[in-house]
């Protein structure tokens, strides 16, 4: 049965935390009267879980009951996690946070497939399998390392069908054409030749050359650079040998497999498997996540570049100002703004922060003070390379609405003055040409 068992907000702490009593129901603590070793082997089975998805439990074992917290950080997903048992206990699912629409992962998918930037989703298949299913599909890895095991064991059995085949023969044998015969019967040298054409059986009949066709598919996903290792080390001596073997076979279309009543039973998997991969469908869903703060940076990137086209800047994303001389462990090799946009004398320096800046205006953190104080220099470290005449900083944070605020520094021994502007965009896809024509307005003022 799907199941979640824990909902979580990514970039939240605390998020309701599970009291001793759900913990022992559920399996995860077995004896209550100890739950801090309950919890603390809870952790231990599903630490490379946790780790995927970037979640850290917390569990105050000195004050006695206190309960189970999780921490997201900056990933969006689903892993499923264990009990004590090590039995599935259910999924645990991380949304994004500050996104519009009342899905949010939903309004993920959708802004994923229109910036095209769907590319970002990372799989991980030596977890437990998750039990909800993933929005996301997965690289089908596992299902094309058990099609080319279960095609090499096939390619070992005589596997016969007739087949329905047109060649030219020098006596008269099958069904001759005799229209076609008394064409070209005229020419002596093609008076003894008849086309004719009928059944043989042979190795290389349809099915077969439609199955050729999905071998080069699910040879070509596991040399991929992205397969895992462990997948590609499966079958890395079978494709060499399957592929010589397979030479001079002609391919054609895969479509649908039909297994019959007389097929073998290695012809019934190898075309069970085959036509998991040709509808997309795998065996089981495996645990996923997104960056979604490097998303939201590849987001801001999309919305900057449609305006960059209607403006006729030019823009360029990810530049990298290199650092050369001191030999240091700790030295930064480069130095990286997310968006560097130039129209006329004017440049825009952008940096996009996934952060709840604007969600907390008028927030005392010390935590939030800090973060954007770091993100604030690294700002102005971008401002030292820039030799235009005009420019400006911009820091790009998700909020409900488009908004700009200015914010200026002035330095005391002189009249030097850097501008800074926060600018909040609404991260949803239902606003994309609203924020794009708002921010087209805006850039055009800066000039």
């Amino acid at each position: 049965m799907m199941s979640v068992f824990r909902s979580l907000r990514c970039l939240s702490k605390g998020n309701s935390g599970l009291s001793v009593g759900e913990l022992d129901r559920r399996k995860v603590v077995l004896d209550k009267r100890f739950p801090a070793s309950g919890i603390e082997r809870f952790l231990q089975i599903n630490a490379p879980a946790l780790k995927f998805l970037g979640v850290t439990g917390r569990y105050n074992g000195d004050r006695g009951y206190s309960p189970l917290e999780f921490e997201a950080t900056r990933y969006v997903g689903s892993v499923n996690l264990l009990n004590a048992l090590g039995t599935p206990l259910g999924d645990l699912f991380v949304s994004p946070n500050y996104i519009g629409g009342d899905s949010p992962v939903q309004e993920l998918i959708e802004l994923s497939l229109h910036c095209g930037i769907d590319k970002l989703v990372e799989f991980d298949q030596s977890l437990p399998p998750v039990q909800c299913k993933s929005p996301y599909e997965s690289p089908l890895y596992r299902e094309n390392v058990e099609f080319i095991e279960t095609f090499a064991h096939l390619m070992r059995a005589s596997w016969c069908k007739f087949s329905y085949m047109k060649f030219e023969s020098t006596t008269v044998v099958g069904d001759v054409d005799w229209n076609l015969y008394a064409c070209s019967s005229h020419d002596p040298h093609r008076r003894l030749i008849f086309p004719t054409s009928s059944s043989l059986s042979t190795h290389h009949h349809k099915e077969f050359k439609q199955l050729c066709s999905l071998f080069d598919q699910a040879k070509a996903c596991l040399e991929a650079p992205a397969t895992p290792h462990n997948y590609r080390n499966r079958v890395a001596e079978l494709l060499p040998r399957l592929s010589l073997q397979l030479r001079g076979v002609s391919r054609e279309k895969p479509d649908l497999f039909h297994s019959g009543a007389t097929d073998l039973p290695i012809v019934k998997r190898t075309k069970e498997i085959a036509n998991r991969i040709i509808l997309q469908k795998h065996s089981q869903s495996y645990a996923w996540r997104i960056d979604v703060a490097l998303f939201f940076e590849r987001y801001v990137q999309w919305i900057f570049e449609q305006t960059a086209k209607r403006i006729g800047g030019e823009m360029v994303c990810n530049p990298k100002y290199a650092g050369h001389g001191a030999n240091f462990d700790w030295l930064l090799h480069y130095l990286e703004p997310d968006i560097v946009l130039k129209f006329a004398e004017t440049q825009i320096i952008v940096d996009a922060k996934y952060k709840s800046y604007l969600y907390h205006k008028y927030s005392k953190s010390d935590t939030l003070r800090e973060s954007f104080r770091n993100d604030l220099h690294q700002l102005l470290a971008y401002t030292a390379f820039s030799t235009e005449k005009k420019k400006h900083c911009v820091l790009v944070a998700p909020f409900s609405r488009f908004e700009v605020s200015n914010i200026q520094y002035r330095s005391p021994f002189s009249d030097a003055t850097v501008e800074i502007y926060c600018l909040g965009i609404p991260f949803s896809a239902s606003s994309l040409s609203e924020i794009v024509d708002q921010l087209c307005e805006w850039c055009q003022s800066l000039a």
